[in-house]
């Protein structure tokens, strides 16, 4: 026997704040994706393109040559041979120091034109055993305080895996994620160049966090998140009644409520009765319903099936939206200078004097010998090559702002 009751809706909303912590990450040059920043430091690139350094080096001099004393015959072959080995070293000096020094880029807008410099090119002048310039790590001072929410740079800065809703323990409902669930420190640097508030570079497109993370901005605004409204229309909700078999049908309802599933979803849809508070449906019946989709849009009309016993005479049901409430980040911006350095190469040369004492007859005015010997010097001269790779100052450049992230949510 079906008996038709009229419906006593229940509805719950539940306000979840997504916390949206981040970990510690580290800034990534826009060359080699090599970390600027030591590891633990919440450190962003604030500018895709100039030159930018990596680590400390302490310019300074290697000796790399030493000769035995020569004569004057081996003169020439040496200076060759030393020679040789101070523009073989230039070569691998770069190479030697990894991630220590980088030649710096001559048509970076990042770099000051080196004033006084006499050499006019960055490029390596091996054979006068000039070798590249490389830029040290730039000190980089405070240049401004910013706090921001709800913007696209917020959520941003605001991305990690450990932070999703299904992380935090939320239900996944109609959530289908999003690019902010798996963005880890490169993702977050990328969509930051993407993003023409942040980056004071040259922007960098095709960023899929940058994309989402403006269509957040986008929804934030568009739906008033900051007072989130669901409500559910009851309509002519009825309930029909299959008590022989303790089946029930409950419906039609529609509910609104700020519509996407990567920022605002259904999270939970269940049964409520005068018996009991909480009844799983057995089927939720609406037109747009998937496997990964298990309740309805904003405003899709529905249905809800459950089994009861106890012969219920009231029935509802109760609903839990999860949704972004807020995304803030602070961060302090940084700019400053580095320094520029050269390598070359120098050859110095000591000379000396190698003695070589004999006894020499000692002659009369006619030439002639008197039997006598005087002490003579018939040495030679000699020298001793030393080879050196050494650094000087060049000049300053303009370094790749920065920003250090201070506090997010």
């Amino acid at each position: 026997m079906n008996k038709k009751i009229k419906i006593i809706l229940i509805m719950m909303i539940t306000f979840i704040a997504m916390l949206l912590l981040v970990s510690p990450t580290f800034a990534w040059s826009p060359a080699n994706q090599t970390p600027i920043y030591p590891q633990g430091e919440d450190y962003f690139c604030k500018e895709k393109g100039g030159a930018i350094r990596f680590t400390q080096f302490s310019p300074g001099t290697e000796l790399i040559y030493e000769s035995n004393w020569i004569p004057d015959a081996a003169y020439d072959n040496i200076n060759s041979e030393v020679r040789e080995s101070i523009k073989s070293r230039l070569m691998l000096k770069l190479m030697e120091l990894a991630e220590s020094a980088r030649p710096v880029p001559s048509n970076s807008t990042q770099l000051r034109w080196y004033n006084g410099t006499q050499f006019g090119s960055d490029n390596p002048d091996i054979a006068n055993l000039i070798g590249p310039k490389f830029a040290l790590t730039p000190n980089l001072n405070s240049a401004g305080s910013y706090n921001i929410a709800n913007t696209t740079t917020a959520y941003i800065m605001s991305s990690e895996p450990r932070v999703s809703p299904l992380a935090l323990g939320f239900k996944k409902g109609n959530y289908k994620g999003s690019v902010s669930d798996s963005a880890d420190a490169t993702a977050i640097q990328y969509a930051l160049w993407n993003d023409p508030t942040y980056n004071e570079g040259n922007i960098l497109p095709g960023s899929n966090l940058y994309s989402e993370a403006k269509d957040f901005e986008n929804f934030y605004r568009n739906n008033n998140l900051a007072n989130y409204q669901a409500s559910i229309n009851t309509g002519n909700a009825q309930v029909i009644a299959d008590r022989n078999n303790k089946e029930y049908t409950i419906g039609p309802f529609t509910m609104r409520y700020p519509d996407d599933t990567r920022f605002s979803y259904v999270e939970d849809l269940y049964v409520i009765t005068d018996k009991s508070s909480r009844v799983e449906p057995t089927e939720i019946l609406f037109a747009s319903k998937s496997a990964s989709k298990p309740y309805p849009s904003s405003g899709e009309t529905f249905f809800v099936k459950f089994s009861a016993s106890g012969n219920p005479t009231r029935a509802g049901i109760k609903v839990s939206f999860a949704y972004i409430q807020n995304t803030t980040a602070s961060y302090e911006r940084l700019a400053g200078q580095g320094s520029i350095y050269q390598f070359y190469g120098e050859i110095n040369v000591n000379r000396g004097w190698h003695s070589n004492w004999v006894d020499v007859p000692i002659l009369d005015e006619d030439g002639e010998e008197t039997g006598l010997t005087k002490r003579e010097d018939h040495g030679w001269r000699i020298y001793k090559f030393f080879g050196y790779i050494k650094t000087r100052y060049i000049g300053t450049y303009n370094a790749q702002k920065a920003a250090h992230r201070t506090a997010h949510n």
